[in-house]
């Protein structure tokens, strides 16, 4: 999955650097998320999906997403 997301970003931006200024994030979280370190949060992973032309429906497809806790 994260070479997927790798691809595409430098296949639109060039560099992930290049990327995040895009974005308007830190080269550091980019870095982040590649590495599987962290998954964008969820006010930001609408910017990384319509920055590289990901439908929502495919996100799985490029990130890792971990289920969210409910409350009981």
């Amino acid at each position: 999955m994260r070479q997927k997301l790798r691809a595409r970003i430098v296949a639109k931006y060039g560099t992930s650097y290049a990327f995040a200024e895009h974005i308007g994030i830190t080269p550091v979280t980019v870095s982040n998320v590649l590495r599987g370190k962290t998954t964008p949060t969820r006010n930001k992973m609408p910017l990384w999906l319509d920055a590289l032309d990901i439908a929502p429906e495919e996100t799985g497809l490029f990130f890792t997403i971990k289920p969210q806790k409910t409350e009981e």
